[in-house]
């Protein structure tokens, strides 16, 4: 069933509902909307798509694909996640890209003393995380680094006899209060029998139990233990000093329950696997495979007193992937929410339609993964100019494109335009000045020609005349490698048609993924014989440092592998990253080095960020308290949901 014929069907349910469609002038063809979700048009003349009043205490939740179980540890996926987040809480949650404490009094931190480092003697044989970063057992020849060194120029080969290295310890203390739902006390021992089942042979997904999925934090753990019934303390390896240690509190599991149960057996309890205990606002009280569940409110919820959750009972159904089916299934008012997962690749003129038509709410959780434009600054190939290797040329190329009518294109104004490699809220651009190259054609003709890149002749191509390292007259004509899809093919077109006005001359080349990066010399992406290249990068500082640092650069060495394809190098920013890998939570460089990473490569434009990856929920415009963000899950504060009067 096409999205077009959906609308179609809508229409005519509306009709027969004795639903009035709102005049054509209230569905806008370019609606404007803020980051989070769109506003609800003018109400219908009946309110057919809301809740009934019996349903006032119930919320259907309609998902893309049903959980296996819901063990903690087995193959994670996005509707299970969710489903925890409700069984769970926490205990540790993300908003506004920081991480807040759900279950604990607090996190622990550098600055607060809950957390630190200090020496201790290794000798032969010990564990430790070696100068290269790998599980090592401490041997002669083997290069570690010293009690306070903080790079490879510090460290040394281990000889014979003892040796300081820094180890890290965290302190975690659980709130007085919170409850299993049998009513019994969580406690530090929950949280030590999640760890050890985390390090069991037969787990394969030891890091699920980490906020941070982190599992270099699960091997390098030296100790979990309990300090007293709330209090648990983390200790890492010697010569780990783990950026992660503020989340590296396992998700309690009920020891109380569950331990001494061989680990097979365990993995076969129906308990354990589709109804578990939990903490948070709801518990399961019904599994149909495949079809749905239904959870209730728990009893023993640690903020019952406070009259939460909101909404009593909540029902997660399974529509399927196939965006036409759930929006209909939206429209029939069979759906209260529609999760991620249950719209892939929906078309974003038809869910604003659909959402117009349906007095429905459209938010957007962003990924954590945006899309770029690298420029090839070295070529591998010593015969292909180096055209984008002046910084100055790059600058002119992001004034010359439109980045806000890009994401105008892309999202039809949901989502905001992208004008760093990092939201625009984000806490590391506050207080971070840096020079944004917002869209002005104007600008960039005037740094193309301060540069030598004139249109003598009038003909729109613009000539190099005096350019260092390029032989006058040749034509700024570059290659646009964009890898095949729908959609990148579009934006590759875009910026295709934005360069021309500036006097570019773009050809643009699709190719397959495979082929772009595959690992060889004569690939367009990995062997740097581009001009243009649009590809999606994480949305990270540690990934922005991959992007650029010297040492990343794809070629011969790393048999074509590294993740600089553009060939940038540049000290000052190979300094940035290594001193932003050497900072931890709760000290001073922490942000210091994450802003100046951003300030550098803003500056210096190796790569230019175009638009952010989202995906789409869509709710009932009278359902209150759905919460959005990078990389958070929408049900992450699901007691807080709440139908308006």
């Amino acid at each position: 069933m096409t999205l077009q014929r959906t609308t179609i069907i809508l229409m005519a349910v509306l009709l027969l509902a004795g639903c009035g469609l709102p005049p054509a002038s209230d569905i806008p063809a370019t609606p404007t909307a803020p980051p989070t979700a769109t506003e609800p048009p003018a109400p219908l003349a009946t309110q057919a798509a809301s809740p009934t009043p019996e349903r006032r205490d119930r919320l259907i939740v309609c998902s893309g694909a049903f959980p296996t179980d819901l063990f903690l540890y087995s193959e994670p996926t996005y509707i299970k996640s969710v489903v925890l987040s409700a069984l769970y809480d926490g205990p540790i949650e993300m908003s506004a890209y920081e991480y807040h404490p759900v279950i604990l009094t607090k996190l622990p931190s550098l600055a607060d003393g809950d957390a630190w480092i200090e020496p201790v003697a290794v000798a032969e044989g010990d564990l430790v995380m070696d100068a290269g970063g790998a599980l090592a057992a401490l041997a002669p020849g083997t290069i570690v680094r010293p009690a306070g060194c903080r790079s490879g120029d510090c460290a040394i080969a281990y000889e014979n006899g003892t040796v300081q290295m820094d180890r890290m310890r965290a302190v975690f203390n659980i709130r007085p209060g919170v409850q299993w739902t049998d009513g019994s006390p969580l406690t530090a021992a929950d949280s030590v029998f999640s760890y050890q089942l985390s390090r069991s042979e037969e787990i394969l997904y030891g890091n699920a139990g980490l906020v941070s999925n982190s599992a270099t934090s699960v091997t390098f753990t030296a100790d979990y233990s309990a300090v007293d019934a709330n209090t648990v303390q983390w200790t890492g390896l010697p010569g780990f000093l783990d950026p992660n240690y503020p989340l590296n509190f396992f998700s309690p599991l009920p020891a109380g329950q569950l331990a001494g149960i061989p680990i097979l057996d365990l993995l076969a309890r129906e308990d354990v696997l589709y109804s578990p205990a939990g903490w948070g606002p709801y518990r399961v009280t019904s599994w149909d495979a495949g079809e749905s569940l239904t959870l209730e409110a728990n009893p023993n919820y640690d903020l019952a007193g406070e009259g939460l959750p909101s909404i009593q009972e909540v029902v997660i159904r399974v529509v399927g992937q196939d965006p036409a089916t759930s929006l209909l299934a939206f429209g029939l008012g069979e759906c209260d929410l529609l999760l991620q997962d249950s719209l892939p690749n929906v078309p974003v003129d038809e869910l604003l339609t659909v959402e117009a038509m349906l007095r429905g709410r459209v938010y957007t959780d962003l990924q954590p993964l945006y899309e770029q434009l690298t420029f090839n600054i070295a070529p591998a190939d010593p015969q292909q100019p180096a055209i984008f290797a002046e910084p100055r040329l790059r600058q002119a190329a992001a004034f010359c494109i439109d980045r806000p009518g890009l994401a105008e294109l892309v999202y039809a104004g949901l989502v905001p335009a992208l004008e760093m490699s990092l939201p625009g809220d984000h806490p590391l651009l506050q207080g971070a000045p840096v020079d944004l190259f917002r869209y002005d054609p104007q600008k960039a003709g005037q740094v193309l020609d301060g540069l030598g890149w004139l249109d003598t002749n009038g003909d729109g191509l613009r000539e190099a005349h005096g350019v260092p390292g390029i032989d006058d007259g040749l034509p700024l004509i570059v290659r646009l490698s964009v890898p095949e899809s729908d959609l990148r093919s579009r934006v590759g077109e875009y910026l295709a048609s934005q360069l021309q006005v500036c006097g570019f001359q773009v050809m643009l080349e699709n190719a397959p993924a495979r082929d772009l990066f595959a690992q060889n010399a004569a690939a367009i992406g990995s062997g740097r014989r581009f001009d243009l290249l649009e590809t999606a990068s994480p949305m990270n500082i540690d990934g922005l440092c991959g992007l650029a640092e010297t040492d990343r650069i794809s070629g011969e060495g790393n048999a074509w592998s590294g993740s600089n394809l553009s060939g940038y190098s540049l000290p000052a920013l190979d300094d940035a990253c290594a001193r932003m890998r050497a900072s931890l939570p709760g000290t001073e460089d922490y942000t210091a080095s994450r802003q100046a990473v951003l300030r550098i490569m803003n500056d210096t434009v190796p790569v230019l960020p175009l638009f952010v990856y989202v995906n789409f929920t869509v709710s009932r415009s009278d359902l209150s308290g759905v919460t959005t963000g990078l990389g958070q899950g929408e049900l992450q504060d699901l007691e807080r949901f709440h139908w308006e009067p």
